[in-house]
Order: structure tokens, then C-alpha cells, then sequence
């Protein structure tokens, strides 16, 4: 990892089996950088990256990605926004040119900020409000599970708020957080590294030096009591009841936050017990999903953060038979333990998927820059392979035990009407 005079980090990660080339540039704003006066603003600001620059028109970015045959995405999160394109390595050049020109000037106009403000309502609209479950259990374990603005909020839910910000409003923003210093280049695939170097020092080394705003401290004790909360969604095929608990950090505590990850693999990975128990051998539901976070990839989020799981009900099931199950399965596996197999088998699950992520020149590059913002460690992703391996039968006993002692967000919903409660 290479690091300007301006503070940008830049990784590059060749691989000449690739027949293309990835740029990923994560920075480090995400829904927790927002204050509650800026509600949506990191997602709107990952809309307006898009339309246009110093020197490149509204749009053209996009287009210039799709002429070469390649492809593009962005995503924001709790902790970060990422923007990646894959393209033909002959393709480079242009790619590095226009993220560093929106990185040192993009062009805000009252137009485009209002056009893309109707965007995300309209994404409101078809991805939450009019979908089944929309962003159920996240929104509301996350209100039930957090006491601080930085882990309740997700970026979606006042779309009021949202239609007053002004050009202004993402100006401060970008000032603040889209700066050099905040930020990391990865380049991965077909790439020769002092050519992808010499280019992103030419096209970035320029941008003034910034300093951007203090991270937001989200840090918060853990609920003193268990909460409940119930959602209501009309939309709904089935109802469905889920559960979250707060787990290590998964940053500066890593070692006690893998065997949650491992865990949750157990309880639900293939024919996992708590799967065959609740699907299979009882019918009570239709899925069951568990995850050591409550959105996204878990290494890609800092602390607070929680363990989840999510069952999707039959009708006339009683949720409260769903969660004892759970209790029950924490037990069995605190108390007994999994068996030298099941371990073997989430193990391999687990880094069968990861070991298939850094196959991916996408998923690489983007896991690089994010590492390298995270813990200043690009190549973090194969360091984690060998560390899941090594969690042992002890250390996921520990995590089971664990939950079962600790205050827990449950969220029941239903598709009958009811009011939501906290």
C-alpha cells in the first residue's frame, strides 16, 4: 500500500489471470457520519457522485463504464461508501481520471440535487414501502437493539428531512468527509503496479490535502434489559419474529467477534440444527436466517454491531415457540457443543465463500480498499481464512453462552394489523 502527499492510500492488487481490471475507492462516510439534521445525506451524496465533475458531464462517468463493456456499482453503509467498476484493462486510464475529478470537484446543481432527492424516494418507495418485509428485521432491531442517533437511524427514514437538504448541505458534507485522507484507491486484476501507481499519482496526487470531520463516536453500552418491539407489514406473505444481540467489536476485538460468525453458520448453513428443527422436523417456518451483523458483510462494519437471527413464519405459529427454539439451541451448543463435523462443515461453508470473494476481482478490490480504511491492512481477507480456521469448539461454545445471557432486541411482525411498539 502506497500513500500520497494529499493522505490517499492506494492499493494494488495484480492478478494477470484476470482479463480485467477493478478501481474501488471506499470512503469512509457512511449512515453513521450523519448528523440528525442530515438524515440521507450519505446515500444522496453517493447519487450526485454520478452527476458530473470539473471534467466530466452528468452522467458520462456511467456511459464511459458501459462503452468499454464494463460494469459499475456504489453502495453506502453504516461506515462507508463504496464505488467500484470492472472494465477492460485497456480502460484504466479513464476510470482513475474520473474518480479523481469527482473526488476533487464534483458538480452540484440545485437540478440534479432535487431530480435525485425523487431517485431515492422513489427507491424508498419500491425497496421499502411497497415490499414485503422491506427492510425488516434491520430498521427496527437496529432502533430497539441502539440508543444512539449514529446506530438507530439507517438513512431511509425521514424522507422529509431528506427534501430540504440544499446544495449547501452537500457541499459541508463532501468538505468534511470526501477528502484524500478519508479515502483508499484499490486497483486488482490485470494491472502492472508501477503503471497503476504512476496514473493514480498523476490523476489524484494534485487534490489538496483536507482534513476531514472526527468519525462519530457510535460507541454506546449494551441495553441494561431485553426489548421487544412488534412491526406490522400488510405486504407480508408470512409473519416473521427476529432477535439481535450486541457481540464483540468486530475491528479491535476481532478474535472474540469471529466465533459469532461461525456460529451463525452452524445454527442455519445447510441442514444446520436450528434449520432442520424449525423448517423441517417442526414446520413452524419457512426459512431461518442468522448473521453476526444486522446488515451486509461483517467485516465491513465497525462497532456497535449485532448477532441476528430471522425466522419467517407459518401462519398460526406462535413466535415465542420460535425464539424458545433459539434459547434452546444456544443451550445445546454452550452446554454440548457442536460436533467435530458440524464445526468442520460451517468452517469449510465459511471459507469456501470467502476463499470464492478473493477470486473475485470486484469483490478483491473492494475488500482491499475497505480493509485498508478499516485497519490500515489491504490484505486483511487472506489473514481472515486462516483466522476462521483456527476458531475452535471451545471458542463457539463461548459465543452461544454468551447470547443466551445477554438482553436481546426481538421484533415480531405480523401481517394482521397492529401497532409498532418500542
Amino acid at each position: 500500500m502506497a500513500r500520497l502527499d494529499n493522505g490517499l492510500r492506494v492499493v494494488v492488487d495484480p492478478e494477470s489471470t484476470v482479463p480485467s481490471v477493478c478501481v474501488a475507492v471506499v470512503y469512509g462516510a457512511g449512515t453513521r457520519s450523519e448528523r440528525r439534521d442530515q438524515v440521507g445525506l450519505a446515500h444522496l451524496v453517493e447519487h450526485l457522485m454520478f452527476q458530473g465533475s470539473t471534467g466530466v458531464g452528468p452522467g458520462e462517468h456511467a456511459r464511459l463504464v458501459e462503452r468499454t463493456g464494463g460494469v459499475f456499482n456504489a453502495v453506502t453503509r453504516s461506515d462507508d461508501t463504496v464505488y467500484h467498476q470492472v472494465v477492460p484493462p485497456g480502460a484504466l486510464r479513464q476510470v482513475l481520471f474520473c474518480e479523481a475529478d469527482r473526488m476533487r470537484g464534483l458538480r452540484v446543481t440545485e437540478q440534479h440535487l432535487r431530480r435525485e432527492i425523487e431517485v431515492i424516494a422513489g427507491e424508498f418507495q419500491s425497496t421499502v414501502n411497497n415490499v414485503p418485509y422491506g427492510a425488516f428485521p434491520r430498521s427496527a432491531l437496529k432502533a430497539l437493539l441502539f440508543d444512539r442517533f449514529a446506530n438507530t437511524h439507517h438513512g431511509y427514514e425521514d424522507m422529509a428531512r431528506l427534501a430540504e437538504t440544499t446544495v449547501g448541505d452537500v457541499e459541508r458534507f463532501l468538505h468534511d468527509h470526501y477528502v484524500p485522507g478519508n479515502a483508499v484507491v484499490a486497483v486488482a486484476g490485470q494491472v502492472d503496479p508501477e503503471e497503476a501507481l504512476t496514473l493514480t499519482d498523476a490523476y489524484f496526487g494534485d487534490i489538496p490535502a483536507a482534513t476531514s470531520a472526527p468519525r462519530i463516536d457510535a460507541a454506546e453500552p449494551e441495553p441494561a434489559r431485553s426489548r421487544h418491539g412488534e412491526q406490522h407489514d400488510p405486504l407480508a406473505p408470512f409473519p416473521a419474529v427476529a432477535a439481535a444481540w450486541r457481540v464483540p467489536d468486530p475491528i479491535h476485538d476481532l478474535e472474540a467477534f469471529l466465533p459469532y460468525v461461525v456460529l451463525a453458520e452452524l445454527l442455519v448453513g445447510g441442514r444446520a440444527p436450528l434449520s432442520q428443527r424449525l423448517v423441517h422436523d417442526d414446520g413452524v417456518a419457512v426459512a431461518v436466517d442468522a448473521a453476526a451483523n444486522l446488515v451486509g458483510d461483517p467485516f465491513g462494519v465497525r462497532d456497535p454491531t449485532g448477532f441476528c437471527v430471522a425466522a419467517y413464519l407459518r401462519p398460526g405459529t406462535d413466535a415465542a415457540r420460535v425464539l424458545a427454539a433459539v434459547d434452546r439451541e444456544f443451550h445445546s451448543v454452550a452446554d454440548v457443543g457442536p460436533g467435530p463435523d458440524e464445526l468442520v462443515r460451517a468452517r469449510g461453508r465459511l471459507t469456501a465463500r470467502l476463499a470464492g470473494r478473493l477470486d473475485e476481482v470486484s469483490a478483491r478490490a473492494v475488500w482491499a480498499a475497505r480493509f485498508a480504511l478499516q485497519r490500515n491492512e489491504p490484505t486483511f481477507g487472506g489473514k481472515l481464512l486462516r483466522r476462521l480456521s483456527s476458531v475452535d469448539e471451545d471458542d463457539v461454545r463461548a459465543a452461544a453462552a454468551s447470547l443466551r445471557s445477554r438482553p436481546r432486541a426481538t421484533v415480531e411482525l405480523t401481517t394482521e394489523a397492529t401497532a409498532w411498539t418500542a
